[in-house]
């Protein structure tokens, strides 16, 4: 028995792009929406006993003091995360015939008598 099958693939296009990102931008984000560097040493670096968060010299040796450059650059997964990746891709993507294809799975839609 012949059967007819519509089946739906789907490629994806992947780009390789290049962004700035401003770093007072990313320290506004991170202020916003996670914490201060302010905060994470309060949390992270307090001395009970001093009743202050330590400096670096009084840091621990199993401890590793986080500059505040590394504190926000830690969220710029997130950061990017939450912009408009249409308008990042468009602003930034300058050769759109550059891009590699990935094959995804296919998927039966419809099943029908020939």
């Amino acid at each position: 028995m012949n059967y007819n099958l519509k089946i739906q693939k789907t490629d994806v296009k992947v780009f390789d792009i290049s962004v700035e990102i401003d770093f007072a931008d990313l320290k506004s984000w991170v202020d916003s929406n996670m914490d201060t560097y302010k905060q994470f040493l309060e949390e992270q670096y307090f001395d009970d006993e001093k009743g202050r968060v330590k400096t670096e010299d009084e840091m621990h040796e199993y401890e590793t003091w986080v500059t505040e450059e590394d504190y926000y650059n830690g969220f710029v997964d997130d950061y990017v995360e939450d912009l408009d990746l249409d308008r990042l891709w468009l602003d930034n993507c300058h050769d759109h015939s550059d891009y590699q294809m990935e094959n995804e799975e296919c998927q039966l839609m419809e099943i029908s008598l020939a």
